[in-house]
This record gives structure tokens, C-alpha cells and sequence, in this order.
């Protein structure tokens, strides 16, 4: 493929390539002027599966120690505790 005004010099061929990815990257994340079309792309973009490049964080682990019992959750639990609340 011929690009008329593509340099010759590595150095400066390497900054034009790096230009044309940036100019591309910025024309991907333009979104479309059709409102439908707009909205399926704020969609797909919102979607967890389309950020594969997003850096997710690291939960540290919980420190090994004594293991308490689960508490009882839901209504019943609550109500039985506010009778039996042991301080």
C-alpha cells in the first residue's frame, strides 16, 4: 500500500504510526450521529464484557483467623433479634 506522505526515516515513521493509531482509536470511540445506532453503542460500551482492557482491582483476602458462624439474615432473623438482642 502507498501512502503519498508516509517518511521514510524509521524515527519519524514510527511517530506517524503512532499518530494514525491515536487518530483511529479517537475516531473508534466517536459515537454514531443516527440515535438509534448511538444508543446500541452506549450500550455495548456499558456492557462489562466489551472493557476487556479495563484494569480490574485485586481484592485483598480476608486475614486467616478464628471463623465466626454465619448471622441469620432476612426478616424473621431480624424480628427474632430485636427480642432476643444479647449485649
Amino acid at each position: 500500500m502507498y501512502i503519498p506522505n508516509y517518511p521514510e526515516d524509521s524515527i519519524l515513521s514510527r511517530h506517524f504510526e503512532a499518530a494514525v493509531e491515536l487518530k483511529r482509536q479517537m475516531w473508534l470511540q466517536t459515537p454514531p450521529s443516527d440515535s438509534v445506532l448511538r444508543r446500541h453503542a452506549m450500550i455495548l460500551n456499558s456492557h462489562p464484557t466489551s472493557r476487556s482492557n479495563v484494569a480490574r482491582k485485586r481484592v485483598p483476602a480476608a486475614p486467616a483467623g478464628p471463623r465466626k458462624a454465619p448471622e441469620e439474615k432476612g426478616f424473621m432473623a431480624w424480628l427474632f433479634g430485636l427480642f432476643t438482642r444479647k449485649s
